[in-house]
């Protein structure tokens, strides 16, 4: 791999130094950049972008408590950067101190300002009287939306039964939990029957992308009106199927809905609203994601014959061309390790969890850890 190659000559001018300092950083030659954000700052201590940058540098270099440093002295100097209190949140969740660096994504929702115009070029209103979480609990399921839930399944055996148990348990009538096995080496069909309404094997083993696009053409052979699909590696709040139906109308029925609100998706310049609890985004994560049959067949007639090798978080908003709506509070768990087979259970939490997903949350570790006694029973 080459470093782009850069001509400097001597000067101790900041004016020069900061954009030399600033390619340096992005070609990735992150020492020669260290040198001169510290030159700056023997000119400058109190430089705000340089303190943040510097802090961003020593992230990257893997010296998590320098890089706190600096970026705690940037925040004191502009408290309300979003940017840098989002990385700060990263460097706390790279130390494993999830709960600073959840206070820290929180801090980047709540200096988020609201973009009216991300709303008012969709045509909708959201509430002003009436936040989310609110709405939530006056909610009454006065017509059940009819909804195909579509989980994968790729081995991860105890999360798996956990995960699809409690979304069965927790579903409406209106609702049909169908899992596909996607060759699962850890169990068979005969291990998911009990925990869904419906299991299908599939012929070939097609892998995520691939397997998104069958459920989503599979779905649109079927009368349901929408389709959530989620993971067999999260665990729902009982509330879920309301929070999905109160988010949709509360983006009038046009956007697609996530009710899940990550760690890795606060980065300032996803967040396009915030108010009363409800956020529109230009991502949602692949184990939360909610859609209406039009919405399914404009995914569908994007599709390229032979593509399947698709960053699905992203890629789904061109091809709608809308935000998502989603809630700042989560309404679900996720206990994988970012579409990784491991586990790596704190790396893509929520932020916001419910009351109910942090109450459970131990007693689920311990289970997924092999510290209960073999043979012994679970249930959430």
């Amino acid at each position: 791999m080459f470093k782009i190659k850069i001509k400097r000559r001597k000067t101790n001018d900041i004016r020069e130094l900061l954009p030399l300092s600033l390619q340096y950083h992005q070609s990735g030659n992150l020492r020669k950049a260290e040198y001169l954000y510290r030159k700056i700052l023997k000119v400058q201590p109190d430089h705000f972008d340089v303190l943040h940058m510097l802090g961003v540098l020593y992230a990257q270099l893997k010296n998590q408590e320098l890089a706190e440093k600096f970026i705690r002295k940037a925040i004191k100097i502009i408290p309300t950067n979003a940017y840098a209190h989002y990385n700060l949140g990263n460097v706390f969740r790279d130390k494993g101190q999830f709960l600073e660096a959840s206070l820290c994504y929180q801090n980047v929702m709540e200096l988020h300002r609201n973009n009216e115009k991300s709303c008012g070029g969709l045509g909708i209103q959201f509430p002003d009287n009436m936040p989310f979480d609110a709405a939530l609990s006056i909610h009454r399921e006065t017509y059940g939306k009819s909804i195909l839930i579509s989980v994968p399944v790729f081995n991860r055996k105890r999360i798996t039964r956990l995960s699809l148990m409690q979304t069965k348990r927790y579903k409406t009538s209106e609702c049909h939990l169908q899992v596909y096995n996607d060759h699962s080496t850890d169990f068979d069909n005969s291990f998911l029957t009990p925990y869904a309404d419906e299991v299908i094997q599939l012929p070939d083993k097609l892998g995520i992308g691939a397997l998104r696009r069958h459920q989503f053409r599979e779905f649109l052979k079927t009368d349901f009106d929408f389709i959530y699909m989620t993971d067999s590696d999260v665990i729902h709040d009982l509330r879920f199927i309301a929070a999905l139906e109160v988010l949709y109308e509360a983006g009038d029925r046009k956007l697609p809905v996530c009710i899940f609100n990550s760690t890795f998706h606060v980065e300032p310049s996803i967040i396009l609203y915030r108010k009363n609890g409800i956020m529109l985004k230009k991502t949602a994560p692949g184990v939360s994601m909610f859609y209406d049959r039009t919405m399914v067949n404009k995914i569908v007639a994007m599709f390229k014959p032979g593509y399947d090798d698709l960053n699905w978080d992203y890629a789904v908003i061109q091809y709608l061309g809308l935000p998502w709506v989603t809630s700042e509070t989560s309404y679900l768990e996720h206990y994988g390790g970012g579409g990784i087979h491991n586990t790596d259970y704190e790396r893509d939490r929520a932020i916001i969890p419910t009351e109910y997903l942090s109450e459970k949350r131990e007693t689920i570790l311990k289970y997924l850890m092999n510290n209960q006694k073999p043979g012994s029973t679970f249930e959430i």
